[in-house]
Protein backbone atom coordinates (compact mmCIF):
# COMPACT_ATOMS: atom_id res chain seq x y z
CA UNK A 1 0.00 0.00 0.00
CA UNK A 2 2.82 2.41 0.89
CA UNK A 3 4.58 1.62 -2.37
CA UNK A 4 1.38 2.30 -4.33
CA UNK A 5 0.93 5.64 -2.55
CA UNK A 6 4.58 6.49 -3.22
CA UNK A 7 4.25 5.84 -6.96
CA UNK A 8 0.96 7.72 -7.12
CA UNK A 9 2.57 10.74 -5.42
CA UNK A 10 5.56 10.53 -7.76
CA UNK A 11 3.22 10.37 -10.76
CA UNK A 12 1.35 13.54 -9.72
CA UNK A 13 4.63 15.31 -9.01
CA UNK A 14 5.96 14.49 -12.47
CA UNK A 15 2.73 15.65 -14.12
CA UNK A 16 2.88 18.94 -12.20
CA UNK A 17 6.50 19.50 -13.21
CA UNK A 18 5.65 18.70 -16.82
CA UNK A 19 2.76 21.17 -16.90
CA UNK A 20 4.91 23.86 -15.28
CA UNK A 21 7.68 23.25 -17.83
CA UNK A 22 5.20 23.54 -20.70
CA UNK A 23 3.82 26.81 -19.31
CA UNK A 24 7.37 28.14 -18.91
CA UNK A 25 8.26 27.15 -22.48
CA UNK A 26 5.11 28.83 -23.84
CA UNK A 27 5.87 31.98 -21.86
CA UNK A 28 9.46 32.05 -23.15
CA UNK A 29 8.16 31.62 -26.69
CA UNK A 30 5.84 34.63 -26.19
CA UNK A 31 8.75 36.66 -24.76
CA UNK A 32 10.85 35.79 -27.82
CA UNK A 33 8.02 36.83 -30.16
CA UNK A 34 7.58 40.13 -28.30
CA UNK A 35 11.31 40.91 -28.34
CA UNK A 36 11.48 40.19 -32.07
CA UNK A 37 8.46 42.46 -32.60
CA UNK A 38 10.23 45.27 -30.75
CA UNK A 39 13.39 44.83 -32.82
CA UNK A 40 11.48 44.93 -36.10
CA UNK A 41 9.35 47.97 -35.16
CA UNK A 42 11.87 50.33 -33.55
CA UNK A 43 11.53 52.79 -36.42
CA UNK A 44 7.79 53.09 -35.71
CA UNK A 45 8.66 54.47 -32.26
CA UNK A 46 11.71 56.46 -33.43
CA UNK A 47 14.00 54.28 -31.34
CA UNK A 48 17.53 53.28 -32.22
CA UNK A 49 19.20 49.91 -31.69
CA UNK A 50 21.11 51.53 -28.82
CA UNK A 51 17.81 52.46 -27.19
CA UNK A 52 16.75 48.80 -27.01
CA UNK A 53 20.03 46.89 -26.73
CA UNK A 54 19.90 46.62 -22.93
CA UNK A 55 16.19 46.08 -22.32
CA UNK A 56 15.11 43.47 -19.76
CA UNK A 57 11.86 41.68 -19.08
CA UNK A 58 10.45 43.14 -15.89
CA UNK A 59 7.31 41.01 -15.80
CA UNK A 60 5.49 38.52 -18.00
CA UNK A 61 2.24 36.73 -17.33
CA UNK A 62 -0.76 35.25 -19.05
CA UNK A 63 -4.27 36.39 -18.21
CA UNK A 64 -6.31 33.29 -17.38
CA UNK A 65 -9.71 34.42 -18.67
CA UNK A 66 -8.59 35.22 -22.23
CA UNK A 67 -5.11 33.70 -22.62
CA UNK A 68 -3.49 37.04 -23.48
CA UNK A 69 0.19 37.26 -22.55
CA UNK A 70 1.49 40.57 -21.23
CA UNK A 71 5.25 41.20 -21.40
CA UNK A 72 6.71 44.29 -19.71
CA UNK A 73 10.18 45.54 -20.56
CA UNK A 74 12.35 48.03 -18.71
CA UNK A 75 14.73 50.19 -20.68
CA UNK A 76 18.28 50.41 -19.39
CA UNK A 77 21.44 52.10 -20.55
CA UNK A 78 24.68 50.27 -19.75
CA UNK A 79 22.87 48.32 -17.04
CA UNK A 80 21.33 51.39 -15.40
CA UNK A 81 17.51 51.41 -15.40
CA UNK A 82 15.87 54.49 -16.87
CA UNK A 83 13.08 55.84 -14.68
CA UNK A 84 9.57 55.07 -16.01
CA UNK A 85 10.93 53.72 -19.30
CA UNK A 86 8.54 50.82 -19.86
CA UNK A 87 7.32 49.09 -22.99
CA UNK A 88 4.63 46.44 -22.84
CA UNK A 89 3.65 43.98 -25.53
CA UNK A 90 0.33 42.15 -25.43
CA UNK A 91 0.04 38.92 -27.38
CA UNK A 92 -2.99 36.82 -28.26
CA UNK A 93 -2.82 33.09 -27.47
CA UNK A 94 -1.79 32.42 -31.10
CA UNK A 95 1.30 34.66 -30.67
CA UNK A 96 -0.06 37.63 -32.61
CA UNK A 97 0.85 41.02 -31.15
CA UNK A 98 -2.30 43.08 -30.79
CA UNK A 99 -1.15 46.01 -28.67
CA UNK A 100 2.06 47.75 -27.63
CA UNK A 101 2.37 50.50 -25.06
CA UNK A 102 5.64 52.40 -25.39
CA UNK A 103 7.23 54.73 -22.87
CA UNK A 104 10.83 54.13 -23.90
CA UNK A 105 13.09 57.14 -24.28
CA UNK A 106 14.64 57.92 -27.64
CA UNK A 107 18.30 58.75 -28.22
CA UNK A 108 19.29 57.74 -24.70
CA UNK A 109 22.97 57.70 -25.64
CA UNK A 110 22.81 61.44 -26.48
CA UNK A 111 20.78 62.22 -23.36
CA UNK A 112 23.37 60.75 -20.98
CA UNK A 113 26.48 62.18 -22.63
Amino acid sequence: MKLKLYFLSLFFLLISVSIFAQDRAKQQEQIDVSKNYIKTHIADWKLSTTDIEDIVVDNAYQTKHNGVTHVYYKQRYKGIPIHNAILNVNLLPNGEVFHVGNRFHTDIEKAVN
